[in-house]
């Protein structure tokens, strides 16, 4: 076989659903697809048809791989299942300059060996169709740090509707070219009806109360010679979401238009955020990134450490993506998040060649917006200072091209909820430098989990 994918592109009038195909008429087009053009040379293609079913039938569709994305004025696009997992799964970070550079240092770099593992499986897939990508908050190793991270190619792309467009909602549904036609068509059959097998988590236990950290105490040690020059603790806090699951990311759509939104469900994660961070966005040849550091206080003021700490993030993504062969330029702004304000600063450049948006992810994660800097030290003081592992929490989430662009964009997991076998759990944090006031910083973070409680329809365990 001369060629290993292909892609089926979208047909007028196909659908699935209560005026669409049949069974029968689904196995016909398969054959169909697989009998004719590039695709009958293919071990494997993606049919791309319509559905007639609304956002609200889909709510039964789950599977322990469940994926949701939606960046700020894009319609919502959820991936079903897992057709291949990226066999790398996770990324040392190696010690490095504080933006990933110089073999040693006070920061961290991705191990170039794994990142390229990671790398070229994504880009051998060669499909027209997107990757889901999930990355952890580091956990310290003896070297450095370790990125928990999973990518996999989904086995269905869901896309909400244009309401003006009663053509149904797109799927992408990537197939085994190995399996008798019959299979394929019967798996894409039970893959798209509403009686596909649902995951509903049983009776939690309501967590016990919030693992808070001694903020006064990190604030007298950074004054001290050898300490980083900032911190980011966080710590969750028992809360109870009695919206369902389902209409999560409805009321977040309205009550957060300028969020990136994501909701995952995989075999290792369970978080929903509705974030004011992007990680990195590369498009058509142009990288964008954003620094997001400093939130006024109740009266719109500005405290004493707000200046110092937006600049430590903005100086660690300017000197990132220079060490990366991007020139970039950055405008600087107020950022509204339901009703907190953040400093903010995007950066925007040229893609090099043989950059991607995997690569500028991982380079820049975590930024001293949720970790601190120097990174390296950071991430010691905070693993000693914080009893609660942050899991999902400060890590980031989406999509992927797999078609060897290099294509993608990712957002910086923060203000969501985390569901664990205890109960559920909001997460929050602040930065911290030698001039923050500890009153202040305790109130931000309080401020943060209440804006998470007001955009989930949620409230104290």
């Amino acid at each position: 076989m001369t060629a290993r994918w292909a892609v089926n592109e979208p047909t007028p009038g196909h659908r699935i659903g209560p005026r669409g195909w049949t069974t029968e008429g689904l196995l016909a087009h398969v054959a169909t697809v697989f009998a004719h053009g590039p695709a009958r040379d293919a071990w494997r293609a993606v049919f791309r048809t319509r559905l007639d079913w609304s956002a609200s039938d889909l709510a039964a569709l789950a599977d322990p791989w469940w994926f949701a994305f939606r960046p700020p004025g894009q319609s919502v696009a959820r991936a079903i299942g897992c057709v291949e997992r990226c066999p790398v799964q996770w990324i040392d970070l190696l010690p490095a300059d504080d933006h990933g550079c110089a073999a040693a240092g006070e920061g961290f770099a991705p191990d170039p060996t794994q990142l390229a593992q990671a790398r070229a499986w994504l880009a051998g897939l060669n499909l027209n169709t997107d990757c889901a990508v999930v990355a952890g908050f580091p956990v310290p190793t003896g070297q450095g740090a370790r990125v928990p991270l999973c990518l996999w190619l989904p086995q269905l792309w869901l896309t909400d509707p244009d309401p003006a467009d009663d053509d149904g909602i797109q799927v992408a549904a990537t197939v085994d070219r190995t399996l008798p036609a019959t299979d394929i068509a019967a798996a894409l059959a039970r893959a798209l009806t509403r009686d596909h097998a649902c995951i509903h988590p049983g009776p939690r236990a309501a967590p016990a109360g919030g693992d808070s950290v001694d903020v006064a105490g990190l604030i007298t040690r950074l004054a001290a010679p050898g300490a980083p020059r900032k911190v980011v603790a966080a710590w969750p806090q028992p809360v109870q979401v009695p919206r369902p699951r389902q209409l999560w990311l409805a009321g977040l759509a309205q009550s957060r238009p300028n969020a990136w939104l994501a909701d995952l469900r995989t075999p290792f994660a369970d978080f929903a955020a509705a974030s004011p961070e992007l990680l990195v966005r590369v498009h058509t040849g142009t990288v964008e990134s954003m620094a997001l550091a400093g939130t006024l206080d109740d009266q719109g003021g500005a405290g004493p450490g707000l200046a110092v700490e937006h600049g430590e993030v903005a100086r660690y993504i300017d000197n990132t993506l220079s060490a990366l062969g991007i020139v970039p330029t950055s405008s600087q702004d107020w950022h509204a998040d339901g009703p907190l304000r953040h400093r903010a600063t995007r950066f925007f450049g040229q893609k090099p060649i043989g950059v991607d948006a995997l690569t500028l992810a991982l380079h820049l994660h975590p930024t001293p917006a949720l970790l601190g800097a120097p990174r390296h030290t950071a991430l010691q003081w905070l693993s000693a200072a914080e009893s609660t592992a942050r899991g999902c929490y400060g890590g980031f989430a989406g999509r992927l091209r797999a078609d060897g662009s290099g294509e993608g964009e990712c957002a910086v997991l923060l203000r969501g909820i985390e569901r664990t076998p205890d109960g559920d759990r909001s997460w929050a944090g602040a930065g911290l430098v030698a001039a923050s006031q500890p009153l202040a910083e305790c109130a931000e973070i309080a401020r943060k989990h209440a804006a998470i409680w007001q955009a989930f329809g949620a409230g104290a365990a």
